[in-house]
């Protein structure tokens, strides 16, 4: 037992006084958050306190319940300011509305007014009560009345929300709080503890029992003023932390939209309803669905950013997981910015990039194309001067064997090439053995022998490539026409083009100088093997018969003319001019016929019974004019041609058939044979005439005969030839044109026959 007042008296008074201290202090910042209900609370302390140490020296019965009264009206307003604390020092404010104020107030008003008008209602407690003296001191024995116990209920009712708001805010508060907030609820609590241990009787002073609640508020001022001063209790606060994160989410230009874990908004600020276009209170309950792309939003990372576009916007959405202390999932914060406008700055910067990396790809590719034009040039130009210098070893050769070895030797002198080869066209298909070889790389000469049977040389055989172990052969066909005569391979000293296959590493540009140095060859054996031809002493005869899609054998069928070959001037523009007899039918018929078969010009010669005809290069008579044939006879009769050829004795005669075959299948070859040529006799050939015409002039003149011209020159100036081969003047043409047309058949197209050109591109051969 607590014997003396005095000890009851100081730890009384210490408690009062600090109370009322802290009050006084606490007020000074009265416009900072919870500081009105924190000085309140003191002030409440203050009264209870301070009356019940009054009362406790007050033994008079009437001063002494006076006392009583004002105790529990402190008493009352406790809970209220406790609990209006904890709410603005938690940093709810928002709550505290004046309805949810006025229902806080509702329990300490009714506690006040039952505790004043006691004696009417005897609610609070029983009118038996008396005041005892206990070793000086002034209690109060008073039995507890129905009205006293519903007020203590609602009393401690509010205390644990206070309490509960406390500790929440201990809980979540950052380690600047935690500790203020630890002291607030020690200095709360203890008044607590005490109030309940006096209802349930642990006290010094029991029968009356002591109320020892009033000497737990020195425990709470000793803790609520090491909060207030040592930890800055009103300066920071969580309330300013609390209340200033909901500022910065109200007011951030970001949008701020919280779901629960059922995607279910339950918070949007001013910039998110903004942003999406709906208002704040519709908003809220609705699925996120209702207002963004969900399949686009990442809930399932811890911090995930997303691009979601919806009625043509476009935002940036980054989703933040939400858990509680104990790592249970709560829902997801959605952080939205509109970025439409960033978006098309981004999709123009990265057009104009792409545009500025085109241009500067094409620029590069310019430069490069450029440059390997101008590295084509140069080596063209090199390939153009050594193709001069077979131009020249070209005029000057007799022989097959002196074009390719000048060729080869010409080629193989320059410094582009490390070697050269020639093979005729049954050495390159792997039946023969006639290989003109120059350079140094024998190695590599060896090595397309292997390879030469598997590249085609003939029909429309292109200029191509042939890579082999020592180096890369272009290989080059070399014909007059459509008659392949063979191939020139090269093998480059370095590459036209860089890097690539074999077929990229020659230039288009080489590609089509060498495919005309492959023509001017051919033209130049297709020359040799004429002149041999003419100079030759005996040549081989060929009977031919021919019963397919020919076209004189068509013609003469369909018409049931006889056709018979008078003249054939070869290569004569797009095909080989000839002239055909035409009897037992129509000319203009057969003409008319032989144009729609062939597809080329053919005309009937007026008065004449003749024709002429441009015959393909396929047909059969152009394929024997084409590989050198001359046709001696030849004539349509019922849908069968028969024709008499003369060629070389050395030529190749199962090439001309096979290209016949090749060409109208139907095509026989009836007989072969080798005789002496027939000398010429000397007024087969006006020589004064013929001596002076060059090719052209030649030509010229079989083509007028064949037409059947026959004026000569005004002048004797222009008639000179026509004069030294005894032609005649006659009156005009129908025509009005001037054409030389020879005295007779004696001495006409029949007798001209001539050797052609080196060139061998245009010599007229002409067979009456």
């Amino acid at each position: 037992m607590i014997s003396g007042p005095a000890v009851h008296v100081a730890v009384l008074a210490v408690s009062t006084l600090t109370t009322v201290a802290l009050a006084g202090y606490a007020w000074r910042d009265r416009e900072e958050p919870a500081v009105r209900p924190f000085a309140a609370l003191m002030l409440a302390f203050t009264v209870y306190s301070g009356a019940h140490l009054v009362g406790l020296l007050t033994h008079g019965p009437e001063a002494r319940f006076l006392l009583e009264r004002i105790q529990w009206t402190g008493t009352a307003a406790i809970p209220m300011f406790w609990l209006l604390f904890a709410i603005e020092y938690a940093g709810y404010d928002e709550i505290l509305t004046r309805r949810s104020v006025a229902a806080m107030a509702v329990v300490p008003v009714a506690t006040v007014a039952l505790t004043w008008t006691n004696g009417y209602h005897e609610l609070m407690w029983a009118a038996d009560a008396r005041v005892v003296d206990v070793g000086g001191l002034a209690i109060v024995e008073q039995p507890f009345g129905r009205g006293l116990v519903a007020c203590l209920a609602g009393t401690y009712a509010m205390l644990i929300v206070g309490t509960f708001l406390m500790t929440r805010a201990t809980r979540l508060s950052d380690r600047l709080y935690a500790t203020q907030a630890r002291l607030l609820i020690v200095g709360g609590v203890a008044p607590i503890l005490a109030n309940v241990a006096t209802l349930a009787g642990f006290t010094p002073i029991q029968n009356p029992t002591l109320d020892i609640t009033p000497y737990a508020f020195s425990i709470t001022g000793i803790a609520f003023g090491a909060a207030l001063f040592r930890y800055r209790l009103f300066e920071l606060s969580p309330a300013t932390h609390h209340l200033g994160r909901n500022a910065a989410l109200r007011n951030l230009d970001d949008g701020v939209v919280i779901v629960g874990t059922t995607r279910e908004i339950v918070y949007a600020n001013a910039a998110a309803t903004a942003l999406l276009g709906r208002d704040r209170e519709a908003v809220l309950g609705e699925r996120i669905e209702a207002v963004l792309d969900a399949d686009a939003l990442d809930f399932e990372g811890d911090d995930g950013r997303v691009e979601s576009e919806r009625d043509g916007r476009v935002y940036e959405v980054r989703t933040s997981s939400i858990e509680s202390r104990g790592g249970r999932a709560m829902g997801h914060a959605l952080v939205v910015r509109e970025v439409t406008d960033r978006k098309h700055r981004e999709r123009r910067l990265a057009e104009q990039r792409d545009e500025l990396e085109r241009q500067r790809n094409e620029l590069r590719r310019r430069r490069g194309e450029l440059q390997r034009r101008r590295d084509e040039l140069r080596r063209l130009a090199d390939l153009n001067s050594i193709i001069r210098g077979v131009n020249e070893a070209l005029v000057s050769a007799t022989s097959r064997e002196e074009i390719e070895r000048a060729v080869c030797e010409r080629l193989a002198e320059s410094e582009r090439y490390r070697a050269t080869c020639v093979a005729d066209l049954p050495t390159w298909a792997g039946n023969g053995d006639r290989w003109t070889v120059r350079g140094t790389d024998e190695a590599s000469a060896d090595a397309l022998r292997d390879l030469a049977g598997t590249v085609a040389v003939d029909g429309e055989a292109a200029v191509t490539t042939v890579e082999t172990d020592p180096g890369v052969w272009t290989v080059v066909p070399i014909r007059y026409g459509d008659t392949a005569y063979g191939a020139l391979a090269l093998c480059a000293a370095e590459a036209s083009g860089a890097g690539g296959t074999a077929t990229e590493r020659v230039a288009d540009g080489e590609r089509g100088v060498l495919a005309e140095l492959g023509e001017l060859i051919g033209h130049a054996v297709n020359a040799v093997e004429n002149r041999r031809l003419l100079a030759a002493e005996s040549v081989i005869e060929l009977t031919f018969h021919s019963d397919d899609d020919d076209p004189l054998v068509g013609v003469s069928a369909d018409t049931g003319a006889r056709l018979a070959l008078s003249g054939l001037v070869p290569d004569a523009g797009d095909g080989h001019l000839v002239y055909l007899d035409v009897t037992d039918g129509d000319a203009d018929a057969v003409a008319t016929a032989l144009a729609e078969r062939s597809g080329t010009r053919a005309k009937a010669i007026t008065d004449h019974g003749r024709v002429e005809w441009t015959a393909p290069k396929t047909t059969v008579v152009g394929t024997v004019a084409e590989h050198g044939g001359h046709v001696l006879r030849a004539s349509a009769v019922d849908g069968t041609l028969e024709l008499i050829v003369e060629v070389a004795a050395d030529a190749d005669v199962r090439a001309l058939v096979d290209r016949l075959q090749e060409r109208v299948p139907g095509t026989e070859i009836d007989a072969k044979r080798e005789r002496d040529r027939q000398a010429e006799r000397a007024d087969e050939v006006c020589a004064a005439a013929v001596g002076d015409l060059t090719g052209r002039q030649q030509e010229a003149v079989e083509v007028a005969y064949r037409a059947g011209y026959s004026h000569p020159p005004r002048t004797p100036a222009k008639g000179r030839e026509a004069t030294a081969c005894d032609a005649v003047r006659r009156g005009r043409p129908a025509t009005g044109r001037r054409r030389v047309r020879l005295r007779d058949r004696s001495t006409g197209p029949g007798r001209l026959k001539t050797a052609p050109a080196a060139g061998g591109a245009r010599s007229a051969h002409v067979h009456g």
